[in-house]
């Protein structure tokens, strides 16, 4: 059977590849496989055999902005997506409403009322959103800068989450322009206590043994 590999072709997309590998970021965070409103226990350690230990966070009202984030925490990795709403526009709607009407009754000499429809229009927004996933998220733990750009959580983050101060925590979101390069925005959010506390069945070394039941 005739090959339908040349010589040429293959250069061809050996070059497409490395194009696309130098245009790609090396590192990036990956979405987070939840949304907002997936039914979890938030804020809890979990278990499954695909993420073993980990942790689901969901946050409101990120930077200002009229949205959210959710993140899910374990030794494979931090993954975490960012949803951000704004309003695309305005429409007039018409919506049918009743007004109750007296009467009088010159014949019978009584009143009586009856709802009248009509027409009333409102304004209402229509929305749209973007899912986005930092480049890097930025962390102070006990008086120490840490990073994560994705993959695997390094053993020194991983023993700094799991020793961090009880309470909520603050980190940094840090997004990079996709053509420049350059850093574009950065938003710093709060990570709950009960995720912070989580934190250290999930990096600790002594965690619970699974239960088989």
């Amino acid at each position: 059977m005739k090959s339908f590999w040349t010589r040429n072709s293959f250069s061809t997309l050996l070059g497409v590849v490395m194009s696309a590998i130098a245009i790609s970021p090396a590192w990036a965070v990956d979405p987070a496989p939840i949304t907002y409103n997936t039914r979890t226990d938030w804020s809890t350690p979990l278990y499954n055999e695909f993420d073993g230990f980990h942790v689901n966070d969901r946050h409101d009202r990120i930077g200002g902005l009229n949205g959210h984030f959710v993140s899910q925490w374990s030794r494979s990795g931090i993954r975490l997506t960012v949803r951000n709403f704004w309003v695309t526009g305005e429409s007039l709607v018409p919506r049918t409403r009743y007004r109750r009407r007296y009467f009088y009754n010159r014949r019978t000499g009584h009143r009586y009322s009856r709802y009248i429809p009509y027409t009333d229009y409102q304004r209402v927004q229509h929305w749209s959103h973007r899912d986005i996933s930092p480049d890097v998220i930025h962390f102070r733990i006990n008086g120490e800068a840490y990073e994560y750009s994705g993959g695997e959580v390094p053993p020194d983050l991983a023993a700094a989450l799991a020793n961090a101060p009880r309470g909520n925590m603050t980190i940094r979101l840090e997004f990079q322009d996709p053509d420049s390069g350059r850093r574009r925005a950065s938003y710093d959010v709060e990570i709950g206590a009960g995720t912070v506390a989580a934190w250290r069945q999930v990096f600790g070394e002594e965690r619970e043994t699974r239960s088989e039941n």
